[in-house]
């Protein structure tokens, strides 16, 4: 009977270790993809609210970190895979307005604004990514357009590109939504003629 209680009690203990063990490991992995997320995008000081999270995308572990004002209204969201590429960005402040109707900034500032803000948040795949310029797209204050994979002579490489929606207040742009699609697995060799 000791045995058995002995068994039962090690058992116990093991199950209650492991849990902790676990999210020991997923803490530090986090925190790892936390700071190669937060070299890549810029957090406004007021953003000081902070809640990370993890799930899985298939046998993918991703994670999801957001940031807000403590009052409520304004919100940075960033998700990512564990190498902390960077998939989707959201951005909201619903203080933000803007009282001049038509803008001063012109179509190559705004396409230069996203050009930096992919090589900054994208750097992986930068060098491959080429603006679409068929993409172009305005709403209002708000500009969409598109930057394509290319490889081998500027070959289109299907369902690889980033996204961006930008939207200008007074004259200041942000960037609202980015949204990521690249198969960073795929491999493209250069071949000769």
């Amino acid at each position: 009977m000791k045995k058995i209680i002995c068994l039962f009690m090690t058992f116990v203990i093991f199950l209650s270790v492991v849990p902790v063990f676990a999210d020991g490991e997923i803490s530090r992995a986090m925190e790892e993809v936390l700071v190669s997320v937060k070299s890549k995008v810029d957090i406004p000081s007021e953003f000081t609210e902070f809640s990370p999270h993890s799930y899985q995308e298939g046998d993918k572990t991703c994670y999801t970190f957001s940031w807000s004002k403590k009052e409520a209204g304004a919100y940075i969201d960033v998700y990512c895979d564990s190498e902390g590429r960077i998939s989707r960005y959201n951005f909201f402040d619903n203080s933000l307005s803007s009282k001049k109707k038509i803008t001063s900034l012109t179509k190559d500032y705004i396409i230069e604004f996203a050009e930096d803000f992919v090589k900054k948040s994208v750097p992986e795949a930068e060098a491959e990514l080429f603006y679409d310029e068929q993409s172009w797209s305005v709403s209002a204050n708000t500009y969409e357009l598109i930057f394509r994979r290319r490889v081998n002579n500027h070959a289109e490489v299907k369902d690889n590109y980033v996204r961006l929606r930008i939207a200008v207040y007074d004259d200041v742009a942000y960037v609202v939504n980015m949204v990521v699609s690249y198969n960073y697995d795929a491999k493209f060799y250069n071949k000769k003629l």
